[in-house]
């Protein structure tokens, strides 16, 4: 038994130790994983924002890029946890 809670816990450090370099040297993305329509009234059609977002926040050094904002008849966003319990 000993053996198992040892090599479990080598198995945990390991793991904290990828997370941790992961997040040094990993963009970051973007994606929506639970989509939610919704109807924007007042944003025009032709309107493109570009929103700056940091590749890295633990690395300053990896820059920003330019995200682009823009009316789509068919805009989704991000269902919250409690939203997706309901249906």
């Amino acid at each position: 038994m000993k053996n198992i809670i040892i090599n479990f816990h080598t198995i945990c450090c390991l793991l904290s130790q990828i997370r941790e370099d992961l997040n040094l040297r990993a963009p970051r993305v973007m994606a929506v994983l639970h989509p939610l329509k919704l109807v924007i009234n007042n944003y025009p059609e032709d309107m493109v924002e570009e929103i700056k977002a940091e590749n890295n926040p633990k690395d300053p050094d990896a820059g920003r890029r330019k995200v682009p904002c823009s009316y789509d008849p068919e805009t989704r966003s991000g269902r919250t946890a409690s939203q997706r319990k309901k249906q």
